[in-house]
């Protein structure tokens, strides 16, 4: 996968893939290495704030969701790096879709996207398997490092890898328009 490693990974490896590593971690855990907390927790601590459901709008993020999905296919082949990153997009989109069906919303801001990954991880587990959760957690850090590449850390992404990452958005996007389906 990619040439840059998220934490732990060897030169030369799959460390920039999808795949969690092995053993996978036994408790959920951000990238700084804390528990998940709650819901509550996330309210308390700024990470998420109160918001009116509108299933409207839930409906417009998963069609954005859908497109930024059939816009990374397109990109695969010629920008990998904008293919992973477009997918990437479509999982976020089905995460606040998610969120807004529950009322809530991740707060806008440095950590935005830290939080919406703690937030899937304790709301979301009944509806993405942990492997996927686990997957989420790694993307973001691979879409970061692609967003925002380093001298000393390039990103090299090959198709494989903005294929891992649709196959993700694609499941998140079912496995939210399911939920949301069941609260009708």
């Amino acid at each position: 996968m990619p040439e840059s490693t998220p934490k732990g990974g060897a030169p030369g490896s799959d460390r920039g893939s999808l795949v969690p590593p092995e053993p996978a971690r036994a408790r959920h855990a951000t990238s700084s290495g804390r528990g998940v907390g709650s819901i509550e927790e996330m309210l308390v601590t700024a990470k998420l704030e109160r918001a009116r459901p509108d299933p409207r709008h839930q409906r417009s993020l998963l069609n954005l969701a859908g497109e930024n999905i059939a816009g990374a296919q397109r990109a695969i082949e010629v920008s990998p790096s904008l293919a992973l990153t477009g997918a990437y997009d479509a999982v976020r989109h089905c995460v606040d879709a998610h969120l807004n069906a529950n009322g809530l919303r991740a707060k806008s801001g440095d950590g935005s996207h830290r939080s919406r990954v703690e937030y899937a991880r304790v709301a979301m587990s009944g509806i993405v398997s942990e492997v996927d959760l686990e997957k989420y957690q790694i993307a973001r850090q691979v879409r970061h490092e692609a967003e925002y590449p380093s001298p000393e850390r390039p990103l090299h992404l090959l198709p494989a890898d903005a294929q891992q990452m649709l196959g993700l958005a694609v499941t998140f996007q079912k496995a939210v328009s399911n939920y949301l389906k069941g609260l009708s």
